[in-house]
């Protein structure tokens, strides 16, 4: 009976312990699946809505390497909508990210994170998921550049991108480069 009792206690110390360092298995970790979808830009806590505008997050690459560890290529992309032509295009920021810590791997041009909010920081701006709506990659490979060499065809246009201009933000750029890049 002995023998019995101290195996039952075993078991029970066993079982004690499992449960307290997994957590009961109630903790649900993020992955890159619950990331991807469409967002909004947050700003001072407060969602913008930016008219001809949408943000998604999406996979090019699910399995690859960057500095010889396991990675993500994920593309942060904005969806404009140029009325005068009424055409859709791309401003794409891509990406590594670490698929387990969701940490992503440091390049010059783009920094992406996540908040205890569970938000997404993409340069030091905030967005917010809101569905799980996505587009197609191979859309926004028709970026702004696709769209300008489109639009110079136009005398009008062609007139601007002529034009230059001095941005606060970028420098000198054309009349036609920020009409795209608004």
């Amino acid at each position: 009976m002995k023998k019995i009792m101290t195996f039952l206690l075993a078991i029970m110390s066993i079982l004690s312990i499992s449960i307290l360092f997994t957590g009961c298995g109630t903790t649900k970790t993020t992955t890159v699946d619950d990331l991807i979808g469409e967002y909004i830009w947050i700003e001072n806590g407060t969602e913008k809505q930016e008219p001809n505008k949408h943000y998604y997050l999406l996979v090019l690459e699910k399995e690859t390497t960057y500095q010889n560890k396991p990675a993500v290529k994920l593309r942060f992309t904005e969806e404009r909508h140029n009325p005068d032509i009424d055409k859709y295009y791309y401003v794409n920021r891509d990406f590594y990210m670490d698929p387990k810590t969701l940490q992503s791997f440091e390049l010059e041009n783009h920094h992406f994170s996540i908040n205890d909010k569970k938000n997404i920081l993409v340069n030091n701006v905030e967005y917010k998921k809101i569905s799980s709506n996505t587009v197609n990659k191979d859309k926004t490979d028709y970026t702004a550049f696709n769209l300008i060499q489109e639009l110079i065809k136009d005398p009008k246009f062609n007139e601007l991108h002529h034009k230059s201009i001095r941005d606060e933000f970028s420098g000198y750029i054309t009349e036609l480069e920020k009409l795209v890049y608004y």
